[in-house]
């Protein structure tokens, strides 16, 4: 069998990472019950979605939903801000931009193998039959240790490419063929790196 493995990737241009923001893409919310009892209806997580895409609602403009430390108050303790959501797996994941002065901190924490997650903050509006939350308010996103959802913890990674494929592809591409495009990328990224770990094992 021949060993040698090639990986190709459809970008030819160069990632200025000193001029790019830092971006990490994580688990936020999930289907499964957590540690509180509470369980979120598929309903409720599209209904996060939507919200983290579009922002919060303040006299008449759309704000970005913040990232802070840990459900911390204060503005030291803003991470970060929303930049995209998905579902996938029964968990809503969301790609953060996050502050110059966080970067070395979340970047430090991941470098060590930290397991971080996401956890939401917000208010329940509508339960189910199943008596799930079907509905609610979300104002605030955790990055945590310790996640009220414990499928989420861990889920925490750099997405270092993020940015700059935004950049480059958003003047050609409306917002749901951009999140294909990520989507798709961040599943090409895995399977060569599994590719390359069984290769080695």
């Amino acid at each position: 069998m021949d060993d040698e493995f090639k990986f190709f990737m459809p970008f030819v241009k160069s990632i200025d990472e000193e001029n790019t923001p830092y971006r990490v893409k994580l688990g936020v919310a999930s289907g499964l019950k957590d540690k509180q009892g509470d369980t979120l209806s598929m309903n409720f997580l599209e209904s996060i979605v939507k919200q983290l895409k579009t922002g919060i609602s303040v006299d008449g403009s759309r704000l970005r939903i913040p990232m802070d430390d840990n459900h911390k108050e204060g503005l030291q303790s803003i991470v970060g801000a929303v930049k995209n959501a998905w579902i996938e797996k029964n968990k809503v994941w969301a790609d953060f931009e996050v502050t110059e002065d966080w970067t070395p901190v979340v970047k430090g924490l991941l470098k060590v193998g930290a397991k971080l997650g996401g956890s939401i903050k917000g208010t329940a509006t509508a339960k189910n039959d199943a008596g799930e939350i079907d509905d609610g308010n979300i104002v605030k996103i955790a990055l945590t240790d310790t996640p009220a959802a414990w499928d989420l913890r861990g889920t925490a990674q750099e997405c270092t490419m993020c940015a700059q494929i935004t950049k480059t592809l958003t003047s050609n591409n409306n917002d749901e063929e951009l999140d294909n495009m990520l989507r798709e990328l961040d599943e090409t990224l895995d399977l060569g790196i599994e590719t390359i770990k069984e290769m080695r094992s």
